[in-house]
């Protein structure tokens, strides 16, 4: 059994809970059994678990100590997206975790209960945005376990000083928020030359903001069709945007009805592997009987592909009438199968089903 691969297909291996254990490459990202760990035993960074009542969740750590492992993250979280399990953001020790899986929810909310409540009593003194704002996400954190472990206690006690600090931290941000919607109200203006200027700036502000994007999707284009052809962009040669801009491009992105960009696939001469451009890997004989099957679903000569069909690691969800297919956290176009396809000569027949793993 393989348990080495690319920090990306580990956290696919991990998500799919297919095999005991397996890690990266380089032994900073691992996972063993239900729990996923970078760079030591001292991160938890993903852990599926199941809560009192058998609902199924996976729990990402939203503490992050560096930029490696801020990636880690990015990928698992990547990775478990489309499975059926609840997802959790929240911070996550090992014993928690243990206690998780052993099923001593007792401890494993006492041990986040009084966690929450050093956390928020050890913040300094006084009282700015920043304070607040941490205060009020520690007990959203511990509000979200809560919830997950289907608890009632879920707040602070109100005559605690982590109950009374969280009204402090709770009651400054409603006087902020009061305090900018009075600003807002004061340049409310609704005389007419007010509203022609406001219309004005805001179609020109709208107006630059739909360049931006059109030139940004074209890049991402540009990009993914680089690296169909296994060739590098230097970072230098890339529009650099700051975190808020790209949101926003990519609601606007949403907002004018345009598909995401699919998931790539290639495929070397001499590799017997396909890769996806998520960072995964499948087998080149699997990927051919996915697309026969795909191909077969699509002309009506079949309804749907076999029921858990195995595609490498990974399981095959759905075949849509049009052809695309759902495979893990994977959506493939039929477009960009055939397109693979055609460029390698697959011919189109009835494929095997005994030699696929069903």
């Amino acid at each position: 059994m393989k348990t080495v691969f690319t920090t990306s297909m580990c956290t696919h291996v991990w998500a799919q809970q297919v095999q005991e254990n397996g890690r990266g490459p380089n032994r900073s990202l691992y996972f063993e059994g239900p729990t996923l760990y970078s760079y030591g035993y001292h991160y938890v960074l993903g852990h599926f678990f199941l809560s009192p009542s058998g609902r199924r969740y996976v729990v990402i750590n939203s503490e992050r100590y560096s930029n490696t492992t801020a990636k880690h993250v990015s990928k698992a979280r990547s990775a478990v997206h489309g499975h059926d399990v609840n997802v959790l953001v929240a911070p996550v020790d090992r014993q928690l975790a243990w206690d998780l899986t052993a099923g001593n929810y007792e401890a494993a909310w006492d041990a986040i209960r009084r966690g929450r409540d050093h956390r928020i009593v050890t913040y300094r003194h006084g009282m700015d945005s920043k304070q607040s704002d941490a205060i009020i996400a520690t007990v959203q954190f511990a509000e979200s376990w809560g919830l997950a472990l289907e608890r009632e206690d879920i707040r602070p006690a109100e005559d605690s000083e982590a109950g009374k600090r969280y009204a402090e931290a709770v009651a400054y941000r409603r006087k902020m928020e009061e305090r900018r919607a009075k600003s807002e109200a004061s340049r409310n203006d609704m005389s007419p030359e007010a509203v022609a200027k406001r219309k004005r700036d805001y179609e020109r502000r709208n107006a630059a903001l739909l360049r931006k994007h059109n030139d940004w999707f074209a890049e991402q284009v540009e990009e993914l069709n680089h690296w169909r052809r296994y060739e590098n962009v230097s970072k230098r040669d890339r529009v650099q945007l700051d975190y808020k801009t790209r949101r926003k491009l990519e609601d606007m992105h949403e907002k004018l009805g345009h598909a995401p960009l699919p998931t790539a696939l290639r495929r070397k001469d001499e590799y017997s592997e396909v890769e996806t451009s998520r960072g995964a890997w499948v087998p080149w004989r699997d990927a051919v009987r996915l697309y026969q099957f795909a191909t077969m679903v699509k002309e009506g000569r079949l309804s749907s592909a076999p029921d858990r069909m195995r595609c490498g690691l990974f399981t095959l969800n759905k075949v849509h009438p049009n052809g695309d297919v759902q495979v893990g956290c994977h959506f493939l176009t039929y477009h960009e199968m055939h397109h693979l396809a055609h460029k390698f000569g697959v011919a189109v027949i009835e494929p095997q089903t005994q030699q696929m793993e069903v």
